[in-house]
């Protein structure tokens, strides 16, 4: 397979592109990005040998920033193509999931250096398959060509393998895969191979291959070792008299070989000294290749020899030397000599050698090697703690264990592995726990579990974040409801009065270190806590504020007035809570970190919203983004992108733009797994654009192509049942989605039974902030009501569009751009449910003044047809059929082609007549 693989390479590199290649070691697995890394330091190898080094490096600093220091973790020679001071190792701090973020990283990383060729990428064996999906996967590769090619063994081809859902979700994501299955030689190839190895006619061999065929059964390693094995005992020998090469076939009909290939290299091995073995067994506990610094440090700590042994095995042809490492010539030759040690006796020699190298591990700046070491001690099992604990000494070696696997887990997560760093901190926290010096210590593995918990169970993140502030002071009681919070809230409004905006940017900075953490776990909670437990989320809130006020500014503080100005906003006023956003903003200026950027961007342009024209406020959820991005936190960064799709809509963007922001937010939540709560709305807009809504694929189906999906699904069902506020939105925003869709489309029935189960639902949602997505849903639910009421006569509808014209005037004040046209066309609609209809007419036209002077070309169209039901239902045809060609247009120009038809054929039905007709053509 690899020689396939690396002729193919020489093909494309002849042809002026790029050929990369990693190898996959499954006991070096835990070393992250292990198949990957190697690969890009080629790369960057071939960039110093053509000059294009300091080209690249330009490039890929502009584009990341800082954060290319992640990148040089998991490939080192990154370092030789940017500048020194690129390489400072930066905290673990400012990432939420370092995996996530090295992802973002290495796509805008193969994105760069494709735009300068055409790159294959060759991993042998199975690769970390989570970076192919999203290399291969990502929009950048239908700009530029990036081809991956893989190999993989028979067993790794299961239906339900990684490697086979991998294969099926990349192909439904539209990306070309090309299986080619090698077989085993046959005799005829045999042959062939066997002339070309000698230098023979076909003729001339024809009778050692037969014998050749008969004893590998045309396996290539058997093959290969076969003629190796044939060469040393002389069956297999030069002339030089006859200058050619000779074989005695009698002698090698009648050699005893085994019959498969392990028992063959077992055989090899076995006839070797005893010391080249004990060698050959100690290179394959390193797995298939290992670097000489570790077996010359093995050497040096254990006193026993092992470079000198591996010369011989070297010479044997059973391993080689390739750059700085010995390397087994096969995998198999590897496990043959792994699988010399019986399986119960491997667990202690591993721990053995971990513990050798464990002293000299965590003094050295090599971040591998503490990884390596503390991996081998962990593969020694339940022994490496079970067993230890009994006496001083062991206590402390014990706490040595716990130690050396957490920095191994910080170093593991700051170069962003997947599986190595939540192993070694689950394995050992209870560990460090235990043995933990002074209660601190166990802090900073708190801080991890909690964030690694987040991922897959936030309820349970929450609950252990929740406890570890009780141990530091820091204590919340198990419930809160409206009469607790109000007056803390008050409480630090008062404290809050006595500053100014300049000296609260003047406070000291916080130096408390368990204030510091305390403030870290509370911006980590925060908006886990609006979903989880909502009444608890405002306490978090005042709590930060309070820290931030007693005892200094942290990084996490932006967060604390982001969100406190959210609070504000519901509490008080919007333009009140909008001075503590602006200062969250300046805060983070001040102490500028990805992770919490990303947070702090999105909380304070949600507010931003409703004070600041929606078009450019809503392009800051990008920034947001970008921020979660580099620091991998993925949830954010779909919800980001989401949040700015549903708000392209309500912008009023063409629908094309609104499709396109959709689906690229719906490609990143597909390549992570994560379940979209907002694609209802992404429904309403395809609709108005003309796609059959039963062609729609429900948001079930879209997820369940997803491999992960049966799993998230699980624990995304747990964790509504646990979680009653999240269960509340989740179901009520289809609900909301459909009335929306209903009433575009006039349907009556429809919008009343949705928007009925809507005010159902939002009656027990709790929320002590605002959000913008909710608006809409304001307008168009005072909008259904008052159509529903005017229909039933029903005064309950008609309070619920009173009061939700009520809070669009209250937001008309703090932002007449974005609500006033809102604002005036409910004021229309109540006009004419009381039937004072020129108040009402009036209304109607400044609503359309408005949306036209601000932009909304969604709104015009539908305060334009909003007027035109109501000079209907007055028998005014005239001024009817006036609006609803104005409506008519504005649809079109939206790009709500199925609205504008069906708007068109309503409008022709009631208005008969080629005037109209002709009226109509717009296109």
């Amino acid at each position: 397979k690899s020689v396939l693989a690396y002729r193919l390479g020489a093909t494309i590199q002849s042809r002026g592109g790029t050929f990369i290649s990693g190898k996959f070691d499954f006991l070096q697995q835990r070393k992250p990005f292990l198949a990957v890394g190697m690969a890009f330091n080629q790369y960057c190898e071939i960039l110093v040998e053509q000059g294009k080094a300091a080209t690249i490096g330009c490039k890929l600093r502009s584009a990341l920033g800082d954060e290319i220091v992640h990148l040089v973790q998991v490939i080192p020679k990154l370092s030789n193509i940017i500048s020194d001071s690129a390489c400072a190792v930066q905290s673990i701090d400012n990432a939420i999931d370092p995996g996530r973020r090295l992802l973002h990283l290495f796509t805008e990383f193969v994105r760069i250096i494709a735009e300068t060729s055409d790159m294959a990428l060759f991993l042998d064996d199975t690769p970390s398959l989570e970076v192919i999906r999203y290399l291969i996967t990502s929009d950048f590769n239908t700009r530029h060509r990036f081809f991956f090619l893989g190999c993989c063994r028979q067993n790794e081809v299961a239906e339900q393998s990684p490697l086979m859902n991998l294969i099926s979700d990349v192909t439904c994501q539209g990306v070309r895969v090309m299986t080619i299955e090698l077989t085993r030689m046959d005799e005829e190839l045999t042959n062939r191979i066997v002339s070309r190895l000698l230098q023979l006619s076909p003729r001339l061999t024809k009778d050692l291959a037969h014998v050749v065929f008969k004893k590998t059964n045309g396996l290539p390693l058997f093959f290969s070792q076969l003629l190796m094995a044939l060469s040393r005992n002389k069956s297999l020998q030069p002339s030089l008299s006859r200058q050619r090469w000779e074989w005695d076939i009698t002698k090698i009909e009648t050699l005893p070989l085994p019959r498969d290939v392990a028992t063959f290299l077992e055989s090899n091995i076995t006839r070797l000294p005893q010391h080249v073995q004990e060698a050959l067994i100690t290179l394959a506990f390193f797995g298939s290749r290992t670097d000489s610094v570790i077996i010359r440090t093995l050497e040096r700590v254990r006193n026993v020899s092992l470079c000198e042994p591996l010369e011989i095995a070297l010479a044997e042809g059973l391993i080689e030397r390739r750059g700085g490492q010995y390397c087994f010539l096969h995998d198999s030759i590897q496990e043959s000599c792994y699988n010399r040690v019986d399986e119960p006796d491997r667990p202690p020699r591993h721990y053995e050698y971990g513990m050798s190298l464990s002293s000299f591990a965590m003094n050295s700046s090599d971040d591998s090697l503490l990884l390596i070491a503390a991996d081998q001690i962990n593969r020694g099992g339940p022994m490496a703690l079970d067993s230890i604990g009994q006496t001083s000494d062991r206590r402390k070696q014990a706490y040595t264990l716990a130690e050396l696997n957490l920095q191994a887990g910080i170093k593991a997560m700051k170069m962003s592995n997947f599986d190595g760093d939540s192993l070694n901190l689950k394995l050992l926290c209870n560990a460090i726990c235990k043995f933990a010096k002074h209660p601190d210590d166990t802090l900073d593995s708190s801080y991890y579990s909690v964030g690694a918990i987040s991922k897959i169970n936030p309820q349970e993140s929450l609950d252990r974040a929740i406890g570890v502030l009780g141990s530091i002071g820091e204590v919340f009681p198990d419930s809160y409801d409206e009469s607790d919070i109000r007056p803390l809230f008050h409480e630090v409004n008062e404290l809050l009065s006595d500053h100014t905006d300049a000296s609260l940017l003047a406070l000291k900075p916080m130096t408390d270190p368990r204030k510091r953490i305390a403030m870290r776990f509370l911006g980590r909670i925060n908006l886990l806590a609006l979903l989880a437990r909502p009444n608890l989320q405002p306490v978090l809130t005042i709590k930060m504020i309070r820290l931030t006020l007693a005892h200094g500014i942290s990084p996490h503080s932006s967060i604390g007035f982001a969100a406190f100005g959210l609070l504000h906003a519901k509490l008080v006023s919007i333009p009140s809570g909008y001075r503590w956003t602006k200062l969250a903003r300046r805060l983070l200026d001040k102490n500028f970190t990805n992770d919490v950027a990303g947070d702090v961007y999105h909380l304070t342009t949600q507010l931003a919203c409703f004070v600041e024209p929606l078009q450019s406020a809503n392009e800051t959820f990008l920034q947001s983004y970008s921020c979660s991005m580099l620091c991998g936190d993925v949830n954010n960064a779909i919800q980001n992108m989401l949040v700015h799709a549903v708000g392209s809509f309500w912008c009023g963007l063409h629908l094309d733009k609104v499709k396109d922001n959709f689906e690229a937010s719906a490609c990143l939540a597909k390549k992570f797994g994560y379940t979209i709560w907002l694609r209802p709305l992404q429904r309403t807009a395809l609709t108005l654009a003309g796609v059959d809504e039963r062609d729609l694929p429900s948001e079930v189906t879209e997820m369940a192509k997803l491999s992960p999906f049966s799993a998230l699904l699980s624990c995304f069902n747990r964790m509504m049942k646990r979680c009653v506020q999240l269960t509340l939105l989740v179901a009520r925003n289809p609900k909301a989605q459909h009335f929306m869709r209903s009433y575009y489309f006039r349907d009556l029935e429809q919008t009343r039974i949705h928007a009925m189960d809507y005010f159902e639902l939002s009656k027990d949602l709790k929320s002590w902030t605002v959000v913008y997505v909710h608006s809409p849903q304001e307008f168009f639910g005072g909008l259904a009501a008052f159509w529903i009421y005017r229909k039933t006569k029903d005064p309950m509808w008609l309070q619920r569009g009173k009061k939700a014209k009520i809070t669009m005037e209250k937001w008309a004040k703090s932002s007449e751009w974005n609500f006033q046209s809102r604002f005036f066309l409910l004021e229309a609609e109540a006009y004419f449910c009381i039937k004072d209809y020129n108040s009402a007419r009036a209304s109607y036209d400044k609503a359309i003044a408005s949306a036209k002077k601000h932009r909304f070309v969604n709104e015009e169209a539908l305060a334009n047809e909003t007027a035109g039901y109501f000079f209907m239902d007055l028998g005014r045809k005239d001024d009817c059929l006036r609006y609803m060609l104005e409506a008519h247009k504005l649809y079109h120009a939206w790009g709500a082609q199925a609205k504008s038809n069906a708007l068109y054929d309503f409008t022709m039905k009631s208005f008969e007549g080629a005037n109209s007709r002709h009226s109509f053509n717009t296109t």
